[in-house]
């Protein structure tokens, strides 16, 4: 497995600034979005063994893509668990 790190992109594309806000938002905010996250809710349905998911975060915690998809896994654990919250606000107390 090839891992790419964020200072491996292409910066003609990527424009320096861009990437300085991503990686200052990514540290500031990770404590929320680990939370949020962490539980893996995608690989209830298949998409990625559990163990997977969490290296996964951590790689790219630490600037490397290691998975093609990860962005798209992001997005769907991101969508499973505002459902979740929703769902469970609308509980009967």
């Amino acid at each position: 497995m090839t891992k790419k790190h964020y200072h491996d992109t292409d910066l003609s594309t990527f424009d320096k600034v861009t990437f300085r806000f991503h990686v200052q938002g990514l540290r500031q905010s990770w404590p929320q979005l680990y939370a949020a996250v962490r539980k893996g809710r995608v690989s209830q349905f298949g998409l990625i063994e559990l163990e997977k998911w969490r290296q996964a975060l951590e790689q790219w915690r630490q600037g490397y893509l290691t998975r093609g998809d990860l962005w798209v896994l992001l997005a769907i654990e991101i969508w499973l668990y505002r459902l979740e919250q929703k769902l469970t606000a609308a509980l009967p107390t």
